[in-house]
C-alpha cells in the first residue's frame, strides 16, 4: 500500500495548480520514515519546509521535529540537536526539550545536559490555573463548573500537564548519575533547579524517586534517610514516605518500626492500599493471619487491581487451607499479570494439593 500511496502523492504534487504540495511532501516523508528509508524522509521533509510559508510556524516546527527524530534514528545526534535547538528557540515544548536532552545524553555532553534540563524547566505549559475549577458562591457558576470540570478540554489540559511532569521527572532520573561526581550530587542539583522553577511542586516527587533509586541500588540506609526527611512535610508527602519506610523496615525485619510507620500512613489516609498491605504483612508475620486477611481485603476494596494485596491474600487463603478462594485470587492476578511465573506456580501448586494433576501439569 505504501507504493501506491507514494505514486498517488507524486502525481498530485506534479500538478502545478495544486497549492499544498508542501504538506503532501510531509506525507511522503512520513511514508519513507515508516519504510526506514531515512535519507529520503529527510529529503522530503526539507522540500516541504522550503514550500511551507514562514507564517505557518506550527507546521514548520512539527516538520523540524520530524527531521530531528529521523536524525536520532540514524544516530546523527549532532544534526538532531540542531533541529531540536531551533525548535526550543522558536516555539519550545516539553517533548522537544526532552528529546534534546536525550541527544546530549547520548553524546555524554554533561554541560549541555544541564542546559537542556534548564530549558525544559523554562518551557511554558500554557494552561490556565486550576483555580478556575474551584467552586464559588454563585450556584449558576457552580453548575457550569460541574459541566466543564471533566470535559474534553479539561482532559487535554490534564494530559498536557502529565506529559510535562513525566518529561521533567524522567529527565532528572536520566541525567542525575552523569552530570556530577555521584548520583546523589547530580540528583540534588536537579531537585534544586526544579524547586527554583515553575514546576516546584514536582521537587517532592523527585525526592521520593531519589529514595526509590537508592533502593534499586540496594542502599537502604540512604533510602531511609531520604524518606525520613519527609516526616515533617505536608500530610500527603509524609504518608507517602511513611508507606515506603514501613516497607523498608519490614524488609529489614524491624517489625515494630515497620508497624509504627504503617500506622502513621494509615492515620493520614485510611484508604491507602499500599499502607494497608504493609499493615497486613506485619500482622501476618506476627501470626495474626485472620487480621492480615482483613487488611488485604480492605486494600483490594480500595484498589481492585492491587497486585501485592491479591498475591498476599492468595497466600493467606492457602495457609488457611481455603484453596478455592486462594485459586480465585491467583486467577485474578493471572488476568492482570499474564504468564507471570510465580502466579502460575501458585496455581499449579494449588491444583496439585487439590489432587488435580492434569490441571497442575497444564499450569
Amino acid at each position: 500500500m505504501w507504493t501506491e500511496a507514494l505514486s498517488t502523492f507524486q502525481v498530485i504534487i506534479r500538478n502545478k495548480m495544486f497549492s499544498n504540495a508542501g504538506r503532501l511532501k510531509v506525507n511522503i516523508g512520513n511514508i519513507y520514515f515508516k519504510q526506514k528509508e531515512y535519507h529520503k524522509a529527510i529529503k522530503y521533509y526539507r522540500m516541504a519546509l522550503d514550500q511551507i510559508p514562514t507564517s505557518h510556524k506550527d507546521v514548520r516546527m512539527r516538520i523540524m521535529q520530524n527531521i530531528g527524530i529521523v536524525f536520532v534514528k540514524m544516530g546523527q545526534f549532532g544534526d538532531a540537536i540542531t533541529s531540536f535547538e531551533h525548535i526550543m528557540s522558536e516555539r519550545p515544548d516539553f517533548k522537544t526539550g526532552f528529546n534534546l536532552l536525550l541527544c546530549y545524553y547520548a553524546l555524554n555532553d554533561k554541560d549541555n545536559m544541564k542546559k537542556a534540563f534548564l530549558k525544559l524547566l523554562q518551557t511554558e505549559l500554557n494552561i490556565d490555573d486550576d483555580d478556575k475549577y474551584l467552586p464559588t458562591e454563585d450556584a449558576h457558576s457552580n453548575l457550569i463548573l460541574e459541566a466543564i470540570k471533566n470535559d474534553s478540554l479539561r482532559q487535554i489540559e490534564r494530559q498536557k500537564r502529565q506529559e510535562a511532569e513525566r518529561c521533567v521527572v524522567t529527565a532528572a532520573k536520566i541525567i542525575s548519575p552523569c552530570i556530577d561526581v555521584t548520583f546523589s550530587v547530580g540528583y540534588d542539583w536537579c531537585v534544586e533547579q526544579v524547586k527554583a522553577s515553575n514546576h516546584a511542586d514536582l521537587a517532592h516527587d523527585l525526592e521520593i524517586n531519589k529514595a526509590i533509586a537508592y533502593l534499586k541500588q540496594k542502599d537502604f540506609g540512604k533510602a531511609v534517610e531520604t524518606l525520613k526527611g519527609f516526616e515533617r512535610k505536608d500530610s500527603k508527602l509524609a504518608a507517602h514516605a511513611a508507606t515506603n519506610l514501613s516497607f523498608l523496615y519490614f524488609l529489614q525485619k524491624e517489625y515494630a518500626t515497620a508497624d509504627k510507620y504503617a500506622e502513621a500512613a494509615l492515620a493520614t489516609d485510611r484508604y491507602n492500599p499500599s499502607a494497608l498491605v504493609n499493615k497486613g504483612n506485619i500482622l501476618f508475620k506476627q501470626g495474626d493471619v485472620e487480621k492480615a486477611l482483613e487488611y488485604y481485603n480492605d486494600a483490594i476494596s480500595n484498589e481492585a487491581s492491587c497486585i501485592e494485596a491479591l498475591y498476599n491474600l492468595g497466600l493467606v487463603y492457602k495457609k488457611l487451607d481455603r484453596k478455592e478462594e486462594a485459586l480465585d485470587c491467583f486467577y485474578k492476578l493471572h488476568a492482570i499479570l499474564r504468564n507471570h511465573p510465580e502466579v502460575m506456580y501458585q496455581i499449579a501448586n494449588l491444583y496439585e494439593t487439590l489432587e488435580d494433576p492434569d490441571q497442575a501439569m497444564e499450569w
